[in-house]
């Protein structure tokens, strides 16, 4: 499975890092960014229990990070 990270190191390189806030619906305790420009490669069985979900704005973020970062 291909994923982005999401990391609370927030660094404000927007072009290739979309924010994700702290909310109840992200599962996530302090604001974060997610990480397009260190896509990884995972197993499948190292994914574990879903813990939050990203709102339909910030996926269509991501989607346009992924399309900039991979020149698509």
């Amino acid at each position: 499975m291909t994923i982005c990270p999401i990391s609370s190191h927030l660094t404000g390189n927007y072009l290739f890092r979309v924010p994700m806030p702290q909310e109840a619906d992200t599962g996530l305790r302090i604001d974060s960014e997610v990480e397009v420009d260190k896509i990884t490669t995972v197993w499948v069985r190292r994914i574990g229990r879903i813990v939050g979900r990203a709102n339909d704005d910030t996926m269509d973020q991501v989607d346009i990070a992924l399309r900039r970062w991979l020149d698509l």
